[in-house]
């Protein structure tokens, strides 16, 4: 192939019998955004003269990039880390009887359906009781994360308050570039109500009561 313009045009390329089953199995249009795709980085490899060994078959290239993205992104992996619970690795692995109960529960189910009344419900009922009575408090309410756990606790005991936090939530806060505890601690009320407090203690990640 000497150049961009030796490259099939789409509607040929997709014609392609090799191109068939992803097209019947992932839908034309996918395939053909592949294939544009596919097409555009030929071109610009050949404009700027690099040696381009997909130009040679463009349709095995793009049924590549098909399976690519069609592949599940999740891997098994070993966590060797010595840290049981890694954020990164998943954390907690599931029990088998924990992935018994969420595959029951993907079917159509009594979420938020009284079954004595007839009426709607409240997905809370299901664990409310439970938490309760483990923990000895008078109402309980779960969330699906810390984030969201510290951002209810802070509008019900801190709103307006002012927040002393210990040099440790700062050191750990920063989990990752898009994430942030003290954008949770900030984002209680649109007027940034909860008041960070001059910070105490060390970068560690516990601050004593003395500090």
């Amino acid at each position: 192939m000497n150049g961009p313009r030796d490259l099939p045009a789409v509607d040929r390329l997709l014609s392609d019998p090799r191109l068939q089953a992803p097209i019947a199995a992932h839908g034309r249009a996918l395939v053909l955004a592949a294939a544009r795709e596919v097409l555009e980085e030929l071109r610009a490899a050949l404009r700027a003269g690099r040696a381009v060994p997909d130009a040679a078959d463009p349709a095995a290239a793009v049924a590549g990039r098909v399976r690519d993205w069609v592949a599940p992104p999740l891997r098994p992996l070993f966590n060797l880390t010595g840290i049981l619970l890694h954020t990164n690795l998943g954390r907690a692995a599931l029990s088998a009887a924990a992935i018994a109960a969420m595959t029951e529960a993907a079917a159509a189910v009594n979420l938020e359906y009284d079954l004595e009344t007839g009426r709607r419900g409240q997905r809370d009922d299901h664990l409310s009781g439970w938490l309760c009575r483990l923990t000895g408090a008078e109402a309980a309410l779960a969330v699906n994360n810390n984030a969201a756990a510290v951002m209810l606790v802070l509008n019900s005991l801190a709103l307006r308050q002012v927040l002393p936090l210990g040099r440790g939530v700062f050191a750990l806060g920063i989990v990752s570039p898009l994430f942030e505890l003290t954008h949770v601690f900030t984002a209680v009320d649109s007027d940034v109500v909860v008041q960070v407090l001059d910070q105490v203690g060390v970068a560690a990640c516990r601050t004593s009561p003395g500090e």
